[in-house]
């Protein structure tokens, strides 16, 4: 099991460092995607996509949201689907995106 940070330490802001301690609580084989923090995140991930769990979320918190997260039954498959299409297929939003595109290209253009 990986050593955890000296009490009173501080996390990395990811706290990818307890990711050894919570893999080794699932007892069972499971790839870590780690998205980040920032403000895209909650574009990607929300209450019907994933479980969300606080940065400061202990390690035995991280174990049980993973845990629910990997039961077959807690998410509707069809309404992944539903949101990565309609929010980042590329048929879908390929215009908006080349149009958002052209707007940064104008505004640095005319700002130099």
């Amino acid at each position: 099991m990986s050593k955890l940070p000296a009490a009173g330490s501080k996390r990395t802001p990811a706290g990818l460092e307890l990711i050894p301690s919570v893999l080794a609580r699932l007892g069972r084989p499971l790839l870590w995607v780690h998205l980040g923090d920032g403000p895209e995140r909650l574009e990607i991930v929300n209450d019907a996509t994933w479980i969300i769990l606080e940065p400061e979320a202990a390690v035995e918190a991280m174990a049980e949201g993973l845990t629910t997260t990997l039961d077959l039954d807690r998410f509707d498959r069809a309404e992944i689907r539903h949101f990565f299409a309609e929010h980042f297929e590329a048929s879908t939003n390929y215009n908006s995106f080349a149009d958002a595109l052209i707007v940064l290209w104008e505004d640095q253009a005319s700002a130099a």
